[in-house]
């Protein structure tokens, strides 16, 4: 994915899909278990998916619930 964004692309990672119907569909062998799907395309802007961070005190809590 990086190199990937280094050559101008945009990518997505995807999880929570079929790995037997994935292997099937793209004739993977058995011995392989797909864990993850990449998608890969131009790059439409610049993005930055981190535009807000909490604090730790924000989203950490001592001794209690």
């Amino acid at each position: 994915m990086l190199a990937a964004k280094d050559l101008g692309y945009g990518t997505c990672p995807m999880i929570g899909f079929d790995p037997e119907a994935v292997r099937k569909e793209f004739n993977i062998p058995e011995q392989y278990i797909p864990v993850m799907i990449i998608t890969i395309g131009p790059a439409k802007e610049e993005s930055n998916p981190r535009k807000m961070r909490y604090s730790v005190s924000e989203v950490t809590t001592y001794n209690g619930f």
